[in-house]
Protein backbone atom coordinates (compact mmCIF):
# COMPACT_ATOMS: atom_id res chain seq x y z
CA UNK A 1 0.00 0.00 0.00
CA UNK A 2 0.74 3.76 -0.28
CA UNK A 3 -0.03 4.05 3.37
CA UNK A 4 1.12 7.67 4.55
CA UNK A 5 -1.03 8.07 7.44
CA UNK A 6 1.70 8.52 10.80
CA UNK A 7 -1.01 7.62 12.76
CA UNK A 8 -1.91 4.00 11.56
CA UNK A 9 -0.69 0.58 12.29
CA UNK A 10 1.85 0.34 9.49
CA UNK A 11 5.84 0.55 10.17
CA UNK A 12 6.82 4.10 10.99
CA UNK A 13 9.69 3.29 8.41
CA UNK A 14 7.75 2.21 5.31
CA UNK A 15 4.95 5.58 6.23
CA UNK A 16 7.89 7.51 5.83
CA UNK A 17 8.89 5.97 2.72
CA UNK A 18 6.01 6.19 1.16
CA UNK A 19 5.45 10.23 2.01
CA UNK A 20 8.71 10.55 0.80
CA UNK A 21 7.53 8.34 -2.50
CA UNK A 22 4.60 11.32 -2.61
CA UNK A 23 6.67 14.09 -2.40
CA UNK A 24 8.79 13.05 -5.00
CA UNK A 25 5.99 12.48 -7.72
CA UNK A 26 4.33 15.62 -6.53
CA UNK A 27 7.81 17.26 -6.96
CA UNK A 28 8.05 19.41 -3.47
CA UNK A 29 10.28 18.16 -0.16
CA UNK A 30 8.88 16.24 2.11
CA UNK A 31 8.61 18.75 4.59
CA UNK A 32 5.86 20.50 2.13
CA UNK A 33 3.29 17.21 2.20
CA UNK A 34 1.37 18.44 4.87
CA UNK A 35 -2.34 17.27 6.12
CA UNK A 36 -4.38 18.17 9.27
CA UNK A 37 -5.41 16.06 11.69
CA UNK A 38 -8.90 14.89 10.97
CA UNK A 39 -11.50 14.98 13.19
CA UNK A 40 -14.69 14.43 11.20
CA UNK A 41 -15.60 18.03 11.63
CA UNK A 42 -16.47 20.94 9.37
CA UNK A 43 -13.15 23.20 9.62
CA UNK A 44 -11.07 23.83 6.84
CA UNK A 45 -7.15 25.93 7.73
CA UNK A 46 -5.44 28.33 5.45
CA UNK A 47 -1.85 27.25 5.33
CA UNK A 48 1.35 28.87 3.81
CA UNK A 49 4.09 27.25 5.66
CA UNK A 50 4.94 23.97 6.29
CA UNK A 51 4.23 22.23 10.15
CA UNK A 52 5.62 19.38 12.34
CA UNK A 53 3.11 16.49 12.07
CA UNK A 54 2.50 16.92 15.74
CA UNK A 55 1.59 20.40 15.66
CA UNK A 56 -0.90 19.44 13.07
CA UNK A 57 -3.95 21.53 13.23
CA UNK A 58 -7.34 19.81 14.01
CA UNK A 59 -9.23 20.05 10.16
CA UNK A 60 -10.93 18.42 7.92
CA UNK A 61 -10.42 20.50 5.33
CA UNK A 62 -6.71 22.04 3.93
CA UNK A 63 -6.10 25.11 1.95
CA UNK A 64 -3.53 26.96 0.80
CA UNK A 65 -2.09 29.56 -2.33
CA UNK A 66 1.47 28.72 -1.41
CA UNK A 67 3.35 27.18 -4.78
CA UNK A 68 5.48 23.94 -3.59
CA UNK A 69 3.16 23.39 -0.97
CA UNK A 70 1.31 19.77 -1.00
CA UNK A 71 -1.89 20.16 1.05
CA UNK A 72 -3.20 15.85 1.97
CA UNK A 73 -6.00 14.29 3.63
CA UNK A 74 -5.75 10.73 4.33
CA UNK A 75 -9.07 8.74 3.82
CA UNK A 76 -9.86 5.02 4.35
CA UNK A 77 -13.89 4.95 3.42
CA UNK A 78 -14.48 8.63 3.60
CA UNK A 79 -14.43 10.91 0.36
CA UNK A 80 -10.91 12.80 -0.68
CA UNK A 81 -11.88 15.80 -2.69
CA UNK A 82 -9.38 17.85 -4.18
CA UNK A 83 -10.62 21.06 -5.14
CA UNK A 84 -8.54 24.19 -7.32
CA UNK A 85 -8.88 27.52 -8.71
CA UNK A 86 -5.93 27.46 -11.22
CA UNK A 87 -6.54 30.96 -12.22
CA UNK A 88 -6.36 31.99 -8.52
CA UNK A 89 -3.85 29.75 -7.30
CA UNK A 90 -6.30 28.52 -4.46
CA UNK A 91 -5.80 24.88 -4.01
CA UNK A 92 -7.92 22.54 -1.17
CA UNK A 93 -7.92 18.83 0.00
CA UNK A 94 -10.48 17.73 1.48
CA UNK A 95 -11.81 14.50 3.69
CA UNK A 96 -15.22 14.30 3.69
CA UNK A 97 -17.21 11.89 5.54
CA UNK A 98 -20.46 11.45 6.53
CA UNK A 99 -20.16 13.34 9.66
CA UNK A 100 -18.05 16.32 7.75
CA UNK A 101 -20.02 16.66 4.79
CA UNK A 102 -22.93 16.99 6.59
CA UNK A 103 -21.62 19.50 9.26
CA UNK A 104 -20.40 21.88 6.28
CA UNK A 105 -16.59 20.73 5.48
CA UNK A 106 -17.04 21.27 2.09
CA UNK A 107 -18.56 24.39 2.13
CA UNK A 108 -15.98 25.70 4.67
CA UNK A 109 -13.47 24.69 2.27
CA UNK A 110 -14.77 26.61 -0.63
CA UNK A 111 -15.19 29.43 2.10
CA UNK A 112 -11.70 29.62 3.01
CA UNK A 113 -10.32 28.97 -0.62
CA UNK A 114 -12.45 32.32 -1.66
CA UNK A 115 -10.89 34.14 1.41
CA UNK A 116 -7.34 33.80 -0.71
CA UNK A 117 -9.02 35.18 -4.05
CA UNK A 118 -10.98 31.72 -5.52
CA UNK A 119 -14.01 31.84 -7.22
CA UNK A 120 -16.82 29.64 -6.73
CA UNK A 121 -17.32 29.10 -10.30
CA UNK A 122 -14.05 28.36 -11.45
CA UNK A 123 -13.70 25.83 -9.10
CA UNK A 124 -13.15 22.13 -10.13
CA UNK A 125 -13.00 19.19 -7.75
CA UNK A 126 -11.41 16.20 -8.29
CA UNK A 127 -13.57 13.10 -6.08
CA UNK A 128 -12.26 9.52 -5.51
CA UNK A 129 -10.58 8.76 -9.25
CA UNK A 130 -14.00 10.91 -11.06
CA UNK A 131 -12.26 13.02 -14.06
CA UNK A 132 -11.90 16.52 -13.15
CA UNK A 133 -15.57 18.43 -13.44
CA UNK A 134 -16.79 21.66 -12.39
CA UNK A 135 -18.11 22.08 -8.82
CA UNK A 136 -21.58 21.74 -9.11
CA UNK A 137 -21.64 18.88 -12.10
CA UNK A 138 -24.52 16.91 -11.49
CA UNK A 139 -22.89 13.24 -12.25
CA UNK A 140 -19.99 14.45 -9.77
CA UNK A 141 -22.96 15.58 -6.89
CA UNK A 142 -24.57 12.15 -7.65
CA UNK A 143 -21.24 10.60 -7.16
CA UNK A 144 -20.37 12.21 -3.88
CA UNK A 145 -23.59 11.96 -2.11
CA UNK A 146 -23.28 8.25 -3.37
CA UNK A 147 -20.23 7.66 -1.84
CA UNK A 148 -21.40 9.74 1.84
CA UNK A 149 -24.64 7.50 2.04
CA UNK A 150 -22.83 4.38 1.39
CA UNK A 151 -20.88 5.21 4.61
CA UNK A 152 -23.55 6.54 6.53
CA UNK A 153 -25.58 3.47 6.05
CA UNK A 154 -22.49 1.19 7.39
CA UNK A 155 -21.36 3.49 10.05
CA UNK A 156 -24.73 4.32 11.45
CA UNK A 157 -26.31 2.14 14.43
CA UNK A 158 -28.67 -0.14 13.04
CA UNK A 159 -31.63 0.95 14.59
CA UNK A 160 -30.93 4.66 13.48
CA UNK A 161 -32.98 5.91 10.77
CA UNK A 162 -30.42 8.12 7.98
CA UNK A 163 -31.78 10.94 6.76
CA UNK A 164 -30.92 12.43 3.31
CA UNK A 165 -32.56 15.89 2.19
CA UNK A 166 -31.37 16.52 -1.07
CA UNK A 167 -33.09 20.12 -1.36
Amino acid sequence: SLNCGRGSGDARERVEQNRSRVANALGVREAALIGPHQVHSAKAVIVNTPWEAARAPEADAIVTNTPNLAVSVLTADCVPLLLADAAAGVVAAVHAGWKGARAGVIESAIEAMESLGAQASRIAIRCDGVEERRLLDAQLLRHILVNLLSNALKYSPPDSPVECNVA
